[in-house]
């Protein structure tokens, strides 16, 4: 929270969740689309949205959020008004600009576990 108005984090970082869950139904509910439908879009499990829509999930991954903005066809903006959150920058996604940035949070999180595994690996020779 930053002036008592809660905002989207930045990529790979979780998301403030104030409404975050309870918009997504609502926009899911509005378009008349079944949960499992929406889970299996954006490549998530049922429980996981389920979770997340009840706000049991406090902090959902932006990644998490932008593949549910994806799969709803809607724009992260139309999230965070829905869920009455105020955002510095009022930028419209397309659908295609958003699947990019999905794609390169999961490329950037894969590349540091790939790092991480070579950091233990060359630990590993040290210590023999």
């Amino acid at each position: 929270m930053v002036g008592g108005e809660a905002r989207l984090s930045g990529r790979g970082s979780g998301v403030a969740a104030i409404g975050i869950g309870a918009a997504l139904r609502r926009i899911r509910e509005r378009f008349e689309i079944s949960l499992v439908s929406v889970a299996r879009r954006a490549e998530i499990s049922d429980a996981m949205l389920s979770r997340i829509e009840r706000g049991e999930r406090h902090s959902p991954h932006f990644t998490t959020v932008a593949k549910i903005a994806l799969a709803l066809g809607v724009s992260l903006d139309e999230i965070a008004h829905e869920a009455g959150i105020a955002v510095a920058v009022h930028r419209r996604t397309t659908p295609k600009a958003a699947a990019m940035e999905i794609r390169r949070a999961e490329h950037l999180e894969a590349a540091m576990r790939f790092l991480v595994l070579l950091l233990h690996k060359r630990t590993d020779l040290i210590l023999l």
